[in-house]
């Protein structure tokens, strides 16, 4: 995979932004110097890394194996225990992600999702360039697609393109019992997550997200200049 500089992450960003833009009837000029600055950011940082266990012999663990950077050189086999989660936390949502292949220099991204009962993981929200799939491990969910409310269970996958017709929403529906859950996300160099029932946007450039910003707080391009 070749390397992006700053001034491929530049054009990139404007050009997506502006099909963003088109496809959504909204302008998204304004922000455009704040998520340009993101970018810069996002190429002057090193690369992701995950660090070994204390004490792990590298031999016994030679036939599992975790990325050495954030884009992947070779086959990955991960034992999830071994990951450390992630835990979010705020009201109705909660959950812990392992994260095994990351989002920035990878062409899809993959988690370990487990939500605890009667939570959500993220709110109802769909993507301008990404494709979900979600895959069902252990426990029951209630999920809200445009097309309605339908409950998930171990063995059923669910994928949920880019645009409107994709948005969704994940519950745990259980009173006891963790939902357990693999995310797998394509990527774009450029993408937009849409909040239909708060009316946000985030725009996510390289890995990098800027935002959310409200829909409602469009200002002209020379606004303030």
């Amino acid at each position: 995979m070749a390397t992006l500089t700053v001034r491929d992450l530049k054009e990139t960003t404007k050009r997506n932004l502006r099909l963003l833009a088109s496809r959504h009837g909204r302008t998204v000029e304004a922000e455009t110097r704040t998520i340009l600055e993101a970018a810069v950011a996002a190429a002057d940082k090193g690369p992701w890394l995950r660090q070994p266990r204390d004490g792990a012999d590298e031999a016994a663990d030679a036939p599992r194996s975790t990325p050495d950077t954030a884009a992947l050189r070779r086959a990955l086999v991960v034992r999830a225990a071994d990951v450390p989660p992630d835990r979010t936390a705020h009201g109705a949502y909660e959950y812990d992600k392992r994260l095994i292949v990351p989002r920035r220099g990878n062409q899809c991204t993959v988690a370990l999702m487990e939500v605890p009962p009667g939570k959500s993981a993220y709110p109802y929200h769909y993507h301008a360039a990404v494709t979900e799939v979600f895959f069902v491990l252990e426990g029951s969910g209630r999920l809200r697609t445009p097309e309605g409310i339908v409950t998930v269970d171990p063995g059923d996958v669910a994928v949920f393109p880019p645009g409107p017709a994709g948005a969704h929403q994940l519950t745990n529906a259980s009173d006891t019992q963790v939902l357990r859950y693999v995310d797998f996300d394509t990527t774009a160099p450029a993408d937009a997550p849409f909040y239909p029932d708060s009316g946000k946007v985030s725009v996510i450039v390289d890995g990098m997200t800027t935002g959310p910003f409200r829909l409602d707080s469009q200002v002209d391009y020379y606004d303030g200049e």
